[in-house]
């Protein structure tokens, strides 16, 4: 699948400058918080207007991104199932292993949570500007399955835009584009084109926005870290070495996975793969490993050309299994630290449109853009100042997500090539 010039322009930029500007922000807020400093007080009360107001402008884009990314994936992915019998098997095969990481991470994922300090994210909480993108969805705790139920029916979709109600608009988008999926004709290709132009030009303003992204991270760990201190940095600790465990754990699930639905052994699968793991280590890109999966999918394991030639491919460009892994984790943790009980409606929801938007994501180092997943946050009451923190330190473990994908994409090839 080819990549837009825009995405590639917002999906390019250094997570470097964000990560010197997390550390200075928290190493001058510890130092506030120990010290009672008041001109670094002074600082942060003068700074803190600027950093929300980029938040708000984020919030700004977040209705057309997240209606035009929905619309593009679905539109842009809805040659697979036409590819014949092995493009049909294998999009539905890149499903049932997205939705099995998403339930792995869920358990797991909060199995690893429970092991942190009760109160941990108070401070965290107590330090969010408490606007939400939508002050309704933060209610939904209080309503019932079946008034939640029907909350995400929208009666009239424009006013459901207007009134910032972020799902009730998804679903609709989903719906949306599964109908104008079918729609034949000239007039089809006009509209797909639209919001591509559209997703364009919301990526081009991402790509703005990251410019001042080190400003805005520096100010928001200042304002975490002043209040929480050292705490702050423990929890993206953790973070770091749970999420990392995920992807190594997940990894390491794949190999019996493989060998039982694929009827190889587990020498044959890891003699296979490991040249592919090595290039994706070392340039954290799945297209980069490409070369090196068809290779061990053709020489090494002797894999039927008819699947290695359409499978791998089509894996590399639009399956990361990483996704729902991470994405699932980082909801539970955040709404862990920010004392939000999810209802399993929200969910089911994050989780389905995390899904559609994991097609969305590009082979290439950070492809998968975090602007990309914000609007499913948002659309749970998860306020974006975690997110954002979460997600500067969240480049550190790429190379694990880049191992898992890669893994993820030779097991699928291993498997079909059992039944075609």
């Amino acid at each position: 699948m080819e990549v837009p010039a825009t995405r590639r322009r917002a999906r390019s930029f250094s997570p470097v400058p964000s990560l010197i500007a997390l550390a200075l922000g928290m190493t001058a807020g510890v130092i506030a918080h120990a010290s009672g400093n008041e001109v670094l007080l002074s600082l942060k009360g003068y700074l803190e207007p600027f950093g929300y107001l980029w938040l708000r402008a984020l919030r700004m884009i977040v209705f057309p991104l997240v209606i035009s990314t929905l619309i593009v994936a679905i539109l842009n992915n809805s040659k697979f199932a036409s590819a014949g019998r092995i493009g049909s098997a294998a999009l539905a095969l890149f499903i049932v292993l997205l939705c099995a990481g998403g339930l792995f991470s869920f358990f797991a994922g909060s199995a690893l949570i429970g092991w942190l300090p009760e109160g941990s994210g108070a401070a965290m909480a107590s330090v969010a500007d408490g606007t939400r993108v939508l002050e309704d969805q933060a209610l939904a705790t209080s309503m019932t399955f079946g008034d939640w139920l029907n909350s995400l029916v929208p009666i009239n979709p424009f006013t459901a835009l207007a009134e910032g109600q972020l799902l009730p608009v998804i679903f609709f988008t989903v719906l949306f584009g599964l109908a104008l999926n079918q729609v034949e004709g000239p007039g089809r290709g006009v509209v797909h084109q639209f919001f591509e132009a559209i997703f364009g030009a919301m990526m081009t303003l991402v790509g703005w926005l990251l410019i001042l992204a080190p400003a805005a991270i520096f100010i928001l760990s200042l304002s975490f870290a002043s209040n929480m201190g050292l705490d702050l940095a423990a929890i993206l600790v953790n973070y770091l070495v749970m999420e990392c465990s995920l992807l190594l754990l997940a990894t390491a699930l794949l190999y019996p996975a493989t060998c039982l639905l694929g009827g190889i052994s587990l020498k044959r699968f890891a003699d296979g793969v490991l040249p592919a793991q090595l290039v994706a280590v070392s340039t954290r890109s799945s297209i980069a490993s490409l070369p090196a999966l068809l290779e061990g999918a053709r020489h090494r394991m002797q894999m039927k050309s008819a699947v290695v030639d359409l499978v791998l491919p089509l894996a590399v460009a639009v399956f990361k299994v990483n996704r729902p892994i991470t994405s699932m984790f980082g909801l539970l943790l955040l709404a862990h630290l920010f004392s939000i009980d999810l209802t399993t409606g929200q969910i089911l929801v994050f989780f389905f449109t995390t899904l559609v938007l994991s097609f969305s994501s590009a082979g290439i180092p950070l492809g998968g853009s975090a602007m990309l997943s914000l609007p499913a946050y948002l659309a749970v009451g998860i306020p974006i100042e975690g997110y954002l923190l979460l997600k500067t330190v969240d480049s550190i473990p790429d190379i694990l997500k880049t191992l898992l994908n890669v893994t993820g994409d030779m097991s699928v090839a291993v498997i079909l090539d059992r039944y075609f």
